[in-house]
């Protein structure tokens, strides 16, 4: 039995009850010979497609915990002629959310309730980083940094990343309620976004490897975090991030902030609502 130029099997015919082999029996053994040949070939294709299958599963299983659906499907379902995951300059929405207080409450609460606390928090605020079609960079013991408009861009990066903010700051009551009744303390936060030109890839090296962003919109979002302090609670954007958006904004100008001497200064605004 040969299947696609190899020898598959073999079919071994020793006696017959009545005479010999003639033409018919020939024509006979080689009609069972393909029929058998071709369950095979497809018993094996059965099995390769199940593996494969399961094979994915486990895949995506294991990274959509740290990466985005959109990266996994470009690690499972890419080609070489799609362009890799590495050095892509971009303009990206970043959101910088961060707990207030944080050394604070955790040297009152101890390690193992810390622990639990912020995985609370997390879970809640990367619920809706995801549900706004964002990713979640990294984690950064008191707060998370997430990206809008990697690695699919859309022209609603910098609307989703403020709807995010809006759905994290809307979602700090029930936060406050769970954690008020769980570890009688509760938490204030603030939430920083701007938009720039950013590197985004694949970062590290072969044993270690980050899908993150560097650049310095990164750094001046985490520098815009620090304004923050002076409004508990509340959302502040940048000027690059309230003309990346094409929704309506409620602001409210709160000053300017040096970004660097060749950007010069950048207004700041406090984020009050969004109309569609």
């Amino acid at each position: 039995m040969i299947s696609q130029g190899k020898v598959t099997g073999v079919i071994e015919l020793r006696n017959k009850v009545e005479g010999i082999f003639d033409e018919n029996d020939i024509h006979l053994l080689q009609s069972i010979a393909t029929s058998v040949t071709i369950a095979m070939e497809n018993a094996r294709l059965y099995r390769e497609t199940v593996a494969m299958a399961e094979n994915e599963r486990s895949i995506r299983n294991m990274f959509q915990k740290f990466v985005p659906k959109e990266v996994v499907d470009k690690i499972i379902l890419g080609t070489t002629e799609e362009k890799p995951l590495i050095d892509e300059f971009k303009t990206l929405t970043l959101l910088n959310i961060d707990i207030r207080g944080f050394s604070k409450f955790s040297k009152y609460l101890g390690p193992q309730k810390t622990v639990a606390l912020v995985n609370y928090f997390f879970s809640t605020m990367g619920e809706i980083v995801f549900k706004q079609h964002g990713i979640v960079d990294k984690y950064l013991g008191d707060g998370l940094l997430a990206i809008f408009g990697a690695p699919v861009s859309s022209p609603t990066d910098a609307d989703n990343a403020i709807a995010a903010a809006l759905d994290m700051q809307q979602a700090m009551t029930s936060i406050n309620e769970y954690v008020y009744k769980q570890f009688n303390t509760t938490l204030s936060m603030g939430i920083s976004i701007h938009t720039g030109e950013i590197v985004v890839g694949n970062i590290g090296f072969d044993k270690k490897m980050d899908y993150t962003v560097i650049g310095e919109p990164v750094n001046f979002v985490f520098k815009l975090q620090a304004m923050c302090k002076s409004w508990p609670d509340s959302i502040l954007i940048s000027e690059k991030t309230r003309h990346a958006a094409r929704s309506h904004l409620n602001v409210e100008e709160v000053g300017t902030f040096e970004v660097d001497r060749t950007m010069g200064e950048l207004k700041i605004f406090k984020l009050l609502g969004q109309q569609q």
